[in-house]
């Protein structure tokens, strides 16, 4: 469960130069964020190791671990299936095939970590070259 939002109390004001505020507006609108949002995550980022990815990515995050998990309870039960042919007429070579549908699943499973560090903020976007 996510934590419930606090309201924001502190008001910054930045004075830059116009060519850092042309900067600064295309690195957001390329994030779908306004410029304030991508500043604000940049400073979570930097102060507390942590951001969420902006709305957008977070739903298409979860929408993608979610098809992803559905893929990889496929495998399991066509592991299953296979491990249940094990009929002695049968010319397929299960070992092979068990070992393909494992590698299949495994890789399904690396794919479902990194998108749960996605969603829990792990953003390597927002770090900077002096970590």
């Amino acid at each position: 469960m996510a934590p419930p939002r606090t309201r924001t109390t502190d008001r910054l004001q930045l004075r830059l130069m116009r060519e850092d505020i042309v900067q600064l507006d295309a690195a957001a609108n390329a994030r779908g964020l306004k410029r304030t949002e991508w500043l604000v995550m940049l400073l979570r980022r930097r102060l507390h190791a942590t951001s969420p990815p902006p709305r957008g990515d977070r739903v298409m995050i979860a929408q993608s671990w979610r098809e992803l998990n559905r893929i990889g309870i496929n495998l399991n039960q066509a592991v299953h299936a296979l491990h249940a042919a094990t009929m002695v007429d049968s010319r397929l070579d299960l070992a092979r095939e068990a070992a393909r549908v494992a590698s299949f699943r495994d890789e399904v499973a690396d794919q479902l970590r990194v998108l749960g560090r996605a969603l829990k903020g792990d953003m390597a976007y927002w770090d900077t070259a002096d970590e």
